[in-house]
């Protein structure tokens, strides 16, 4: 049986599901936002979740995802 699951950016399906849940095609555009939320984190701010979204706009569902896969150590 193949195991599916669906990418969290485009809403494709792929197999195998990878630990970041995207898929290869969103993989670069996820990267990239993920640098640009680090980045806005760097400067030594304390920010919510929902202000680093506010201030990088990138949306929270991908904020919180990287929040729960622990890639902002």
């Amino acid at each position: 049986m193949v195991k599916l699951s669906q990418c969290q950016m485009c809403g494709g399906l792929m197999s195998p599901p990878t630990s970041t849940g995207v898929c290869k095609d969103c993989w670069d555009k996820d990267e990239e936002m993920f640098n640009k939320a680090r980045a806005a984190m760097r400067f030594g701010e304390k920010l919510l979740p929902e202000d680093l979204s506010a201030k990088t706009g990138i949306d929270m569902k991908h904020i919180q995802r990287w929040t729960s896969q622990g890639r902002f150590g």
